[in-house]
């Protein structure tokens, strides 16, 4: 079956990946893991896809992907400094045990 999310630029990204022996983990928001699972849809996705955080909530924002509430406070969901937050938090999270994110 053909998975009508996937693309070359997918295709590549988990090629290159998989060349350079390195990993990937997702943060999202409001596309709500069609990253991921446009990612998932690769074949060979599997050796470097860690996994991936939905947050579409302000809440889910802070219980799973560790941003600061503050920071939301301050710049809300939608700017750039959350968006570092969320994927230094999908790194940490994704990370295999005794790596660093």
């Amino acid at each position: 079956m053909i998975d009508p999310l996937v693309d070359d630029d997918a295709r590549g990204l988990i090629a290159d990946l998989t060349a350079r022996g390195e990993t990937v983990a997702t943060a999202e928001s409001l596309t709500a893991g069609l990253l991921a699972a446009t990612l998932a849809g690769v074949p060979g996705a599997s050796l470097v896809l860690r996994g991936g955080l939905v947050t579409y909530t302000v809440e889910t924002k802070i219980t799973l992907a560790g941003v600061p509430r503050d920071l939301l406070d301050d710049v809300g969901p939608v700017a750039a400094p959350t968006a570092v937050a969320l994927a230094e938090g999908a790194a940490t999270v994704a990370s295999p045990p005794g790596a660093s994110a």
